[in-house]
């Protein structure tokens, strides 16, 4: 998002009407030892500062109006920025989704072949009945290493079902914080103030 400040100079008489282009010869450096005369001894006592706030005031609406045009760019390339970032960010989020699930439908594939691999009572019976030790401990161990993949995928199932949940929670998080980040604020402050008085 851009963020950026806008220094406006702006020259007011003591009634509040814009004096259209005296700043940029005040604020021309070169300027400064013909036109300047910087008095020490300047009488403060007649400054009416009631009236200072007001001038203060008026100078803050002219700046308002004189900035506008440069807001409503801020706002169109803000949007344009915004669109382009919901929109990778969807794809990311389309993307992850999609791999989760191909995990899924994949790992419960898996699962069920596993669980239709697992002897029946009758057979699991008949291995515990064989009388030959070797042939036993085979069946036992092939058995118990079924189960142990078995809960493996189980597990790994668990995890993936969790990192969905969790993509989609971060997906709504990451909408809101977009969204507040789009919010257009615009802030006019006057950063600096001065009394011209202009004499013959």
């Amino acid at each position: 998002y851009i963020i950026e400040n806008q220094i406006v100079p702006i020259v007011i008489d003591n009634n509040g009407i814009e004096i259209k282009n005296f700043e940029y010869l005040l604020l021309d450096i070169e300027n400064y030892q013909k036109i300047f005369r910087f008095d020490r001894d300047l009488d403060t006592g007649n400054v009416n500062y009631e009236s200072i706030q007001k001038l203060q005031q008026k100078a803050k609406k002219l700046v308002k109006s004189k900035t506008s045009i440069w807001k409503r760019e801020v706002k169109k390339l803000n949007n344009t920025i915004f669109s382009r970032e919901t929109d990778k960010k969807k794809k990311i989020y389309e993307h992850n989704r999609q791999v989760l699930n191909l995990k899924i439908d994949s790992l419960r594939l898996r699962l069920e072949r596993k669980k239709r691999n697992r002897p029946t009572n009758r057979q699991s019976q008949n291995i515990r009945n064989l009388r030959d030790d070797t042939k036993k401990q085979e069946r036992m161990q092939a058995l118990d290493k079924l189960e142990e993949e078995i809960r493996y995928i189980e597990k790994d199932l668990e995890i993936s079902h969790k990192k969905l949940d969790d993509l989609a929670f971060e997906r709504e998080d990451n909408k809101n914080e977009m969204n507040r980040r789009n919010l257009a604020k615009f802030y006019t402050n006057i950063l600096s103030f001065a009394i011209i008085r202009i004499v013959d």
